[in-house]
């Protein structure tokens, strides 16, 4: 598992459904696909949606974080990381008033295969840095962040703007009352971010 081999089976599934180009919504660890994306497959994006994530690699301490993760999800499977993680993914706003998003989101977590989730978060730990990537992209993109994501927090999404060169044509949108998955917490706002943005291009 790496960025590289997420980013590489990007590019073979738009083979798969004959695209030449896309435009590329990256949430989260998404994010960082996306950007590896950009390293292997330019000619592929036809533009960027960065959301809810970083550039930077992991800290020695998020590092170690990720490596205990995998180590409750090999011992009790994937429903541990959920009850681990809800708090951080969704803002309070959602905590406290949406109970439906938690729960879609626990369900959606507890789906995935132990396997899976302790390849993703080797390949989450072992990510190189992306912010010499961004200075390279030439593509229109949009900057999302929730408001309340302590995840991958505001200055992160402006740090991704900021390094974007005038030919991205940035913009940064903030999604109000939303923490680290917008599009679930906000779907409304969210989809009229994108879809403000998609007519643009």
């Amino acid at each position: 598992y790496s960025m590289d081999q997420y980013a590489d089976d990007v590019a073979a599934l738009l083979d798969y459904l004959g695209l030449e180009r896309a435009v590329v919504c990256g949430l989260s660890m998404g994010g960082y696909i996306a950007m590896a994306l950009w390293r292997r497959h330019p000619d592929r994006v036809r533009a960027f949606v960065f959301c809810d994530t970083r550039a930077g690699a992991d800290s020695e301490e998020a590092k170690g974080r990720r490596d205990e993760l995998a180590a409750m999800v090999k011992h009790g499977g994937t429903r541990v990381i959920a009850d681990a993680q809800l708090t951080g993914m969704v803002g309070s706003t959602t905590r406290e008033r949406r109970p439906e998003v938690i729960a879609a989101l626990r369900a959606m977590m507890g789906r995935q295969s132990a396997a899976g989730v302790v390849g993703a978060l080797q390949a989450l730990r072992d990510r190189p840095d992306s912010r010499e990537t961004l200075r390279s992209i030439s593509v229109p993109s949009l900057v999302i962040v929730g408001e309340d994501d302590v995840l991958t927090p505001i200055k992160e999404a402006r740090a991704i703007a900021e390094a974007l060169p005038s030919a991205a044509r940035v913009r940064l949108e903030v999604i109000a009352g939303a923490g680290h998955v917008p599009c679930l917490e906000r779907p409304a706002a969210t989809t009229h971010a994108l879809s403000d943005f998609l007519a643009t291009l």
